[in-house]
């Protein structure tokens, strides 16, 4: 059972993704928001991990969802029915890392992508350590991984068939960011692998 909490502060990558100014795909916070959601966050947190342990209950999996009053973000979360094939990208994120995975963008203008007041936090135990904290925390909707030959067959599935009718809202810039994956590609890789080329601007 998880005895340490592990500060959200401390986990900088898992957030700094989905801040303004990242060229990662996906759902960002408004500059201005950044501060109050992750001071928020790290508090709700802490209160969760505490009362767990304060009953004696084994501190698993969880999900948060905290909800503003005005927007703090962008979702960029999509469905792929009807989208225009012209605007569909099929690129990898977090190449070469052990978290690298296929998706699809969406080109969208920034100021179209949609905003949000919610935000989604995901903590859990860091394997056998003894430790729990922050997985990752984002703007918008809760939606599962990106499939990974990590997890079990039916999970893998489950998350497969999602994210190949879902995908990103991405600007012209995160898209020229990262790679291109051949259109063969299966979504579930291990990372470090795939035959890629970078993107160049047009």
């Amino acid at each position: 059972m998880p005895q340490e909490y592990v500060s959200l502060f401390s986990e900088s990558a898992h957030i700094e993704r989905h801040f303004s100014g990242s060229l990662t795909a996906g759902s960002k916070f408004y500059s201005d928001a950044q501060e109050i959601v992750t001071k928020r966050a790290e508090q709700e947190l802490k209160n969760a991990f505490g009362v767990a342990l304060q009953q004696s209950k084994e501190v698993g999996r969880v999900v948060l969802t905290l909800k503003y009053d005005r927007p703090i973000g962008t979702d960029a979360l999509v469905d792929l029915a009807g989208q225009s094939e012209d605007k569909l990208h099929r690129l990898v994120r977090d190449s070469g890392t052990s978290y690298e995975a296929i998706f699809t963008a969406v080109e969208m203008n920034q100021q179209e992508i949609p905003k949000t007041s919610i935000v989604t936090i995901i903590a859990g135990p860091y394997g056998q350590t003894g430790k729990w904290g922050i997985y990752t925390i984002y703007p918008g909707r809760e939606a599962p991984p990106f499939p990974s030959e990590k997890q079990s067959a039916e999970v893998r599935e489950a998350n497969i068939a999602y994210w190949k009718t879902h995908g990103f809202y991405a600007t012209r810039e995160e898209i020229q960011a990262h790679p291109t994956a051949p259109p063969e590609t299966p979504l579930a890789v291990s990372g470090a692998k795939l035959p890629l080329h970078q993107n160049k601007p047009v």
